[in-house]
């Protein structure tokens, strides 16, 4: 995993998440920049990590942390994922057909109840 602190690495898993949405799930090509938008917006500071692969990103999945909550994300050809653990069952789900309230809502909602 790769920390993305930077707005360089940020832009880098943007841009590589894109790329492989155009090529393998249209299904979730209109709703990624706004689901990775949310992440970085409610994620716990320097929490937000991105898989690698032969030690480069990947912009297929991650991790980060919300109120202290480690959430993985990651996505399928028909929709991403959200879980508590990257085998465990989805907390969160969304395609093209989500809407932007509705990602940044469920997103926000990652935080543990105090």
């Amino acid at each position: 995993m790769q920390q993305l602190d930077t707005k360089a690495r940020r832009n880098e898993f943007q841009q590589k998440a894109d790329r492989r949405a155009r090529h393998h799930a249209r299904q979730i090509e209109e709703i990624l920049p706004i689901v990775i938008e949310a992440v970085y917006e409610f994620a716990d500071p320097g929490s937000v990590y991105g898989s690698l692969y032969n030690g480069k990103l990947t912009g297929r999945s991650g991790w980060a942390a919300f109120g202290g909550r480690r959430v993985w994300g990651g996505y399928t050809n028909k929709q991403i994922e959200f879980r508590e653990n990257r085998l465990g069952r989805a907390i969160a789900r969304f395609d093209n057909g989500s809407s932007k309230s509705e990602v940044e809502r469920q997103i926000r909602g990652f935080r543990r109840k105090r």
